[in-house]
């Protein structure tokens, strides 16, 4: 009795666990956004991230944010990104100072992944009697605001960004994965701009 009640709980566990995957997150910083970095002349700068969203279960959607999908995922969004702009920070400035008179914040505000089937009702019935995969979209959005104190001036600024990554076959995880490094990618990209507009 005692092995068959330990036999249950084993099962409840590996049910509980098995239904949540991971995302691959990647926080490799694409060559494109290394290369126009220019580092600034400023020698520092105070820098800090934070954000609204709790939790690391991804919040996934269908087409054009209709109905939350069942599906479980788990992906940190916050760490991921966090260490992306770290990385990206460190190569602009020559250091990162609490002392600097030249503060930005940015703050992640909103993230979520659509994920959706690309192919017609009427091929996607066709390719489950031939045991084929229907081709799926995931796109990335976030939303970002940009706090930066220059000369006791403060400018804000919201940026919001996504990316669309197309299956072919892969893995729905890869796939999610991919677009949300892509939009990370983006982000920092509008970012650098948003420095050099204020001379930085």
């Amino acid at each position: 009795m005692k092995s068959l009640s330990l036999l249950t709980l084993l099962a409840v566990i590996l049910l509980c666990t098995g239904c949540a995957q991971n995302i691959p997150m990647k926080t490799s910083i694409n060559e494109y956004v290394l290369m126009n970095i220019k580092t600034s002349s400023q020698k520092g700068i105070n820098y800090t991230f934070s954000t609204d969203l709790t939790g690391t279960k991804l919040p996934l959607y269908g087409k054009n944010k209709s109905g939350k999908k069942s599906e479980s995922y788990i992906c940190d969004e916050n760490a991921t990104l966090s260490t992306m702009l770290k990385e990206y920070i460190e190569n602009k400035f020559l250091e990162i100072s609490e002392t600097s008179p030249i503060s930005l914040e940015i703050k992640l505000v909103d993230f979520y992944v659509e994920y959706y089937p690309t192919d017609t009702a009427g091929m996607q019935a066709l390719n489950i009697l031939a045991d084929v995969e229907s081709n799926h979209l995931s796109s990335a959005k976030l939303s970002l605001v940009l706090t930066l104190t220059k000369d006791g001036q403060e400018t804000h600024k919201r940026i919001s960004t996504s990316a669309d990554v197309t299956s072919s076959g892969e893995q729905d995880e890869i796939v999610i994965g991919d677009s949300i490094n892509q939009a990370n990618n983006k982000a920092l990209m509008l970012i650098n701009a948003f420095l050099a507009e204020n001379e930085l």
